[in-house]
């Protein structure tokens, strides 16, 4: 296939969206050519008895209606998906605009959803028209009840694709659901410290509306923040930004933490552990992946006898790439030569 059409079609992953949507977008591209050279391999005498039963199987698969519409379903279904996925692997995303992203991902799904199903059928049976494929079939009546209607006996081909479509949107809207549970959870906890300029610099915001928030927040986390205690910190926060220029005032919860450092100790302790806390979380495991990616590379079998001592630092120097790329080697091994130099009495 590789030969004959110039593309590959590619695994379907059980872990990465990514790899799903490329999957899926190759054969919906290249459906036409797939199809053509699918059927010159069946009935090529040239080739085997057993590829030609397999490409025959595969034909007879793909020259369904029901194939066709949900080709078209998915792909435009797992584009979005990988769209946000993508968003949420960034390392700049927090918890507000990835909640943000999966709320929004989830209305699209419920307010088009029979916009989608009906686009992939009249497409699907656009397509059926072009290569014959039946867009009917034998109904089976089922013996009605007394208070039963014909048309309840039985749907045809194009009325029941039409509810497993929707059936499996509605499901698919569900698992995104449970799955970000914990994440709008985390974003309940931490969603008003994540807008640092309304939260020091707004006049909207006073100590009613932040209230039940610290409150929440100091539940979630009892033994590390006092409720009181935060919401009056950020309160003497609003108060010393009153008087600066807007250049000055911190725009990120970043930001925030090293204003909140400059003090010491003893003035924020809790809207400083508080911040730490956030800026620990991770959005997705997409940074943890990339931790495990990095010691894959690291830890080769020629590497096998490294020390832990040798690896985690190779590993933050990996990770931390720009950093370490930004870094002049020159002065530091002048300061250490001035630092370890000895005086040669003459």
């Amino acid at each position: 296939m590789e030969e004959k059409l110039n593309f590959t079609v590619k695994r379907e992953s059980d872990t990465r969206w990514s790899a799903r949507e490329s999957a899926v977008r190759v054969i919906f591209q290249s459906y036409d050519d797939i199809i053509e050279l699918l059927q010159e391999l069946s009935e090529d005498a040239l080739q085997s008895a057993d590829t030609r039963e397999k490409a025959g199987t595969l034909l007879n698969s793909l020259l369904t209606l029901s194939f066709v519409c949900f080709l078209i379903l998915w792909e435009q279904v797992l584009h979005k998906i990988n769209i946000v996925q993508k968003r949420l692997q960034s390392p700049r995303m927090n918890l507000r605009e990835a909640a943000a992203d999966i709320d929004s991902l989830i209305d699209h799904f419920i307010n088009k959803r029979s916009e989608l199903c009906q686009n992939a059928t009249d497409k699907g049976l656009n397509v059926a028209a072009e290569w014959g494929i039946p867009t009917e079939r034998r109904i089976r009546r089922k013996k009605k009840m007394d208070s039963e209607k014909a048309t309840c006996a039985g749907l045809t081909l194009v009325e029941e694709i039409d509810r497993v479509m929707k059936l499996s949107l509605d499901r698919l809207v569900q698992e995104i659901r449970d799955r970000s549970k914990r994440l709008q959870d985390l974003n309940s906890k931490f969603g008003f410290l994540l807008d640092v300029q309304s939260l020091i610099a707004s006049e909207d915001v006073n100590e009613d509306s932040l209230l039940p928030h610290c409150v929440d927040f100091a539940i979630a986390y009892e033994g590390d923040v006092d409720a009181i205690s935060l919401l009056l910190e950020i309160m003497d926060c609003q108060m010393l930004m009153k008087k600066r220029p807007s250049s000055e005032v911190p725009s990120t919860p970043e930001e925030l933490l090293k204003f909140t450092i400059q003090y010491g100790k003893d003035v924020f302790p809790n809207l400083r552990t508080a911040l730490q806390i956030l800026l620990t979380i991770s959005v997705s495991v997409a940074s943890c992946e990339r931790s495990f990616s990095k010691l894959k590379l690291i830890k080769t079998y020629l590497r096998s006898t490294m020390c832990q001592e040798r690896l985690s630092n190779l590993a933050i120097l990996s990770v931390e790439k720009d950093t370490f790329n930004s870094i002049n080697f020159d002065s530091i091994i002048d300061q250490f030569a001035e630092k370890k130099a000895r005086k040669a009495t003459i």
